[in-house]
């Protein structure tokens, strides 16, 4: 059986991120040239378009960024199995994550 993280609908999606350099493994600092999006696609064929927030001090957290998500939108999400990718975009050349799968779940508690 897959070992797939979990993500339960209506919770706020946080994932945060470092992009690395590949041969160096330390984190490639995000300056102004460049441009970052991620897409979720949910096995009923709904793409979601989390916000990327960029850690602000790139000196001391080289490649860092969250991913989120806010309740408003995952609580659109039926129960499923989602895809994530990540695109990254510096002067024109793009290059893009692996794909990450996880499932979306239903809460089993309810506001009494």
């Amino acid at each position: 059986m897959e070992n797939i993280p979990y993500f339960k609908i209506g919770d706020t999606l946080n994932i945060p991120v470092q992009w690395t350099d590949e041969d160096t493994k330390l984190g490639v600092p995000i300056t102004l040239d460049t441009e970052i999006k991620c897409t979720i696609l949910t096995s009923y064929g709904v793409r979601f378009f989390p916000d990327v927030i960029i850690e602000p001090d790139q000196v001391t957290n080289a490649g860092k960024f969250v991913i989120k998500l806010a309740s408003t939108e995952t609580e659109k999400f039926l129960a499923c199995k989602a895809t994530l990718d990540i695109r990254v975009t510096i002067n024109g050349q793009v290059k893009h994550s692996e794909d990450f799968s996880f499932y979306v779940r239903r809460s089993i508690t309810v506001e009494h």
